[in-house]
């Protein structure tokens, strides 16, 4: 099974391997050596941009921090369903800042118990949300 996993790791490490799969790939070179490869070597105008992305790019979130609530934010499509609500719903901006977003329920056995925040209901959202802080 190493042996297995060993040539593997080699076949996927090798430069023509690495070349033909960068070459049709959206992704820039992760390691020192892969900068040479031919597919970074500026026939394609997108490629040839992934090395210096790679060298001085910066995290989706600069300049601020790569955190849980900015994960949260872009991968669950939270303002474009706002604007949905603004320009296909025709609601004004007070009604949607102020309609409780549904949360998660946590899933619960005969022997736990769920406690809720004094301004939450049974479904678990809150009756009202407090932008101010």
């Amino acid at each position: 099974m190493q042996d297995e996993a060993k040539a593997l790791i080699e076949h996927l490490s090798n430069p023509d391997f690495m070349n033909a799969y960068f070459d049709v790939a959206i992704y820039g070179p992760v390691l020192k050596n892969q900068e040479q490869l031919a597919a970074f070597g500026g026939q394609n105008t997108i490629l040839t941009g992934l090395p210096r992305l790679a060298k001085a790019g910066t995290a989706p979130a600069y300049p601020d921090v790569y955190n849980a609530a900015y994960a949260d934010l872009s991968s669950n499509f939270i303002i474009p369903k706002m604007a949905q609500r603004v320009v296909v719903d025709g609601w004004d901006f007070d009604r949607r800042w102020t309609k409780p977003r549904p949360r998660a329920r946590p899933s619960t056995t005969s022997t736990d118990q769920v406690n809720l925040p004094r301004s939450a209901d049974s479904s678990g959202c809150p009756r009202h949300v407090d932008l101010d802080g």
